[in-house]
């Protein structure tokens, strides 16, 4: 009797692949690296999937789906940021995943799609909804672009706080001024009106600052009459 031959699931060559992309990247997906990992020919492979590209598809569409799994773990209670936050530890996570979506065609490629995809899941966060679509447009722009400064930023090492409650605070912080001066300048941010208002703020600002400071002398004060 001959031996059995050996099948080769598509999820089982699908993960294989999406392993050399993970330690290797994009550039190391192969038919012969992929078959050389699973210790078959290429045949299964190009049974599977029936092209090289269409691996490469498959790769980039659980990448996809990997990203959008660890912004959900974020929660769902402030989606902006759970989007924000989600998105930066993927990219630290998941270095050469985040580097493949990102190489994907640029701004029509399966990771431009996918924030388009997230722009209209806002649409039913009533916080940023009642920011109008032309503003939520313009913050979502904004803090899509540092997220990519931040990914960048992160695989180069500028940042130096790398754990998870560092990098979404740092996101947290940024979104929340990106948000208010959206909100503060409604776009212009030369206008004489916004300049009234930042002047305004900054002096609220500098209030609290300096009640913060008066209260923290009067306990000091207070600490030192009783020693």
């Amino acid at each position: 009797m001959s031996p059995k031959a050996q099948v080769y699931g598509t999820e089982l060559i699908l993960k294989e692949a999406l392993d050399i992309v993970r330690g290797e990247g994009m550039r190391a997906l192969s038919a012969r690296s992929v078959a050389a990992r699973l210790g078959c020919s290429v045949a299964p492979v190009y049974s599977a999937f029936g092209s090289m590209e269409g691996l490469a598809r498959a790769v980039l569409e659980e990448a996809a789906r990997l990203l959008d799994a660890r912004i959900k773990a974020q929660g769902q209670e402030r989606a902006f940021l759970a989007m924000g936050a989600g998105i930066i530890l993927f990219a630290r996570d998941e270095e050469r995943l985040f580097e493949a979506l990102l190489e994907d065609g640029g701004a029509n490629g399966r990771l431009a799609r996918f924030v388009r995809e997230l722009r209209k899941r806002l649409d039913g966060a009533p916080m940023m909804a009642s920011l109008g679509k032309d503003r939520l447009d313009a913050v979502f722009d904004r803090m899509w672009i540092f997220s990519l400064g931040m990914a960048s930023a992160l695989r180069n090492g500028f940042i130096k706080e790398t754990g998870d409650e560092a990098l979404v605070g740092l996101m947290r912080s940024q979104g929340a001024i990106v948000i208010y001066g959206e909100t503060l300048a409604h776009g212009e941010f030369e206008s004489p009106g916004f300049i009234t208002r930042w002047k305004r703020a900054l002096s609220d600002i500098e209030g609290r600052e300096a009640s913060k400071s008066a209260g923290r002398a009067g306990t000091a004060g207070r600490g030192k009459g009783k020693a």
